[in-house]
């Protein structure tokens, strides 16, 4: 495997990155794995919801690992690895005991990132047992003692780790004196080949949308009613460019008629809400459009034949838009916003060409719909 790809990316909490207990994780973790391994520390405001498949794809990492402290005190730590070949989630469980200096718990917690890192798993010979029926934990590592030369910590630091074993059913790891006579530190944690509920997928880069279409307005009494078609390409986490073409229809009773209005849309999706939106169920934004608006005014003009008069204008929407996961690729879309034409349309009739209507400038807009992602 080449270097590239073997990058192991370490996500911690905002602010952690230069602590003693981060520098002491990540000095370990190089010190155990060597230069073979690259490693990238990345920060996120909340590691339990980082996108590792965004950074795998990114850096080119063969693997992730999250680190979640479940409490401000750090003295129980959840370690959660993605490996991107197979799509498989392990995660350790480590607890420390209150006197345990910020250093040593990095130190320990660097040691634990290093087992579980897949080639270091396999040079050492590691194996992982299925589980059976009775066992609470998936998987587990087999109690092999590592080889005198595998991860050591430095000897000035050859002590037993202080990492408080985990409640599970699964046997901690044993430890075992080297050929020099004195104990290595083998981590006391649980691990399990799953995490008990498995991140969402990414929201889908591509989506084609329909939607149920309404409006209204001051100037006109009734409610227009209508429909759209959109489709949207991501070109980032939280920008998307936006296509649509739209239409509604309402009672235009000055003429014992109707109203009419196409529309055709180029615009941007502004995906704000949350921040890391694509391991959450629900994302919010922004969308705004310029357009171009054919308007058509059908109606009977006094005793006259029926007419129809077309005029097309241009024109922009804004509006704040929603979307909450339904199904694997399947997500329910809503919007609300003002939709307006850069021009004014009068609605003239007679041969002196009395003004009985002017169409709406600007008009509440409201959407409801799914779209569908792929």
């Amino acid at each position: 495997m080449s270097a590239a790809a073997a990058v192991l990316a370490i996500v911690v909490a905002s602010g952690e990155a230069g602590r003693p207990m981060t520098t002491s994780l990540v000095a370990t973790v190089e010190e155990s794995l060597g230069a073979r391994t690259p490693l990238r520390l990345i920060e996120v405001p909340e590691p339990a919801e980082a996108d590792v498949w965004s950074i795998e794809e990114r850096l080119g990492a063969s693997a992730v690992i999250t680190l979640i402290w479940k409490e401000p005190a750090h003295v129980h730590a959840v370690i959660r690895m993605h490996i991107a070949r197979t799509n498989r989630w392990t995660e350790r469980d480590i607890g420390f005991r209150s006197g345990d200096t910020h250093p040593e718990k990095g130190r320990a917690l660097g040691f634990a990132v290093a087992s579980m890192w897949p080639e270091s798993n396999e040079s050492r010979g590691e194996t992982i047992v299925p589980p059976s029926q009775s066992d609470s934990a998936a998987v587990r590592a087999t109690n092999k003692a590592p080889a005198p030369d595998d991860v050591a910590p430095a000897p000035v630091e050859r002590r037993r780790s202080k990492v408080a074993p985990a409640k599970t059913d699964v046997a901690p790891a044993t430890t075992e004196p080297d050929n020099r006579g004195d104990a290595r530190p083998s981590a006391d944690i649980s691990e399990r080949a799953s995490v008990p509920s498995t991140p969402l997928p990414p929201f889908p880069r591509n989506g084609v949308g329909l939607a149920f279409r309404t409006s209204t307005s001051k100037e006109l009494s009734s409610v227009a009613i209508g429909g759209s078609l959109d489709g949207v390409h991501a070109v980032s986490d939280q920008a998307s460019l936006r296509a649509g073409i739209g239409f509604n229809q309402t009672s235009f009773p000055e003429l014992r008629g109707t109203i009419q209005e196409a529309s055709a849309a180029l615009g941007v999706e502004w995906w704000a809400w949350p921040a890391d939106a694509r391991a959450r169920r629900w994302r919010a934004g922004l969308r705004s459009d310029l357009l171009v608006i054919a308007q058509r005014v059908h109606g009977v003009a006094s005793e006259e034949a029926p007419e129809t008069r077309q005029r097309f204008l241009p024109g922009a929407d804004a509006m704040a838009i929603g979307l909450v996961r339904v199904g694997d690729a399947i997500n329910a879309l809503a919007a609300l916003g003002g939709e307006a034409t850069f021009g004014k349309t009068d609605v003239r009739v007679g041969n002196d060409h009395n003004t009985i209507a002017t169409l709406p400038v600007v008009r509440l807009v409201a959407y409801l719909g799914l779209r569908v992602g792929f």
